[in-house]
């Protein structure tokens, strides 16, 4: 702030000056690293910066244990199975019914069939 004499500018101001002077930042960037270099603050070694800002809420209402994404997917398993065995179920009902449904047809040929073959 010492070098805009107190005033504060906008992040728009900052983001409007940066896009209206790509050339000269470029070159005050160059510039400021061969100083440092001269005067000795940095090497030639290589440099990584992460300036990553993630947000974070990690409270313990939002944290998930391991045990509890155990007991979630243990849930999982089981109302799966469940439905399982209810189709399951489902399907021998429906299969019994079409049995039961056929069966007065199926005796009725087996009845003549018999009669058939005791006359034979």
């Amino acid at each position: 702030m010492w070098l805009t004499a107190g005033l504060k500018p906008t992040y728009k101001t900052i983001a409007d000056f940066r896009k209206d002077n790509p050339n000269a930042l470029k070159q005050v960037f160059k510039e400021f690293i061969l100083l440092c270099k001269g005067i000795g603050l940095i090497g030639s070694e290589i440099v990584g910066l992460d300036g990553a800002f993630l947000r974070a809420n990690a409270s313990k209402n939002t944290l998930i244990m391991k045990r509890t994404i155990e007991e979630d997917i243990k849930k999982a398993e089981d109302a799966t199975q469940e439905y399982l065995t209810t189709l399951e179920y489902s399907d021998e009902e429906t299969t019994t019914n079409k049995l039961s449904k056929n069966l007065p047809n199926n005796l009725e040929k087996l009845l003549k069939k018999k009669q058939t073959l005791k006359l034979t």
